[in-house]
């Protein structure tokens, strides 16, 4: 498994705790890791979970249906 990249690209409305860029750093599937992420919201981690030993696992957003585009690297685009 590698470390899990999910990037903040768009926010609709108003976000308290994101903004542009941000982004939320898992390692090895299930680890957060507070040293790199930028902040976390308990409402969208709790949206992300479910995806994240997938996505550390090389499965790509977009078989997940969850982007557009297909992503080749761990990177997860919100």
């Amino acid at each position: 498994m590698s470390k899990l990249v999910i990037r903040v690209i768009e926010i609709i409305g108003n976000c308290l705790v994101y903004k542009f860029g941000d982004k939320i750093i898992i390692d090895v599937g299930y680890k957060l890791n507070v040293k790199e992420t930028d902040t976390i919201c308990m409402h969208s981690l709790s949206s992300l979970v479910p995806y994240c030993v997938a996505l550390s696992k090389g499965t790509s957003s977009n078989s997940l249906g969850l982007s557009k585009k297909e992503v080749k690297n761990s990177t997860f685009y919100v």
